[in-house]
């Protein structure tokens, strides 16, 4: 994306434990998200679906910026995301 690289997780990197409904262990925030990662930045900001909410099917997407230490909506689903994604380039 603009200003930063973002890289996706192989399968095994993919995070199902720090990033789970209410405060997301390593860093501190309160979150009604219930995410897994599947992709950082090189400065320290997550990616995360949202296994709770789903839109027509998929899971929402949600942007941890560390430098706000906020959780915010990102995309509707993971292709949209990766879209997005592409289309910063």
């Amino acid at each position: 994306m603009d200003g930063f690289t973002v890289k996706l997780l192989p399968p095994t990197k993919l995070n199902f434990t720090d990033y789970r409904r209410g405060e997301w262990k390593k860093l501190g925030v309160k979150s009604k998200v219930d995410g897994v990662a599947f992709a950082e930045t090189t400065h320290g900001d997550v990616f995360v679906f949202d296994r709770s909410a789903r839109s027509d099917g998929h899971c929402m997407v949600y942007w941890y910026g560390h430098e706000q230490n906020t959780v915010e909506p990102f995309a509707e689903s993971f292709s949209a995301c990766v879209q997005r994604f592409h289309d910063a380039k």
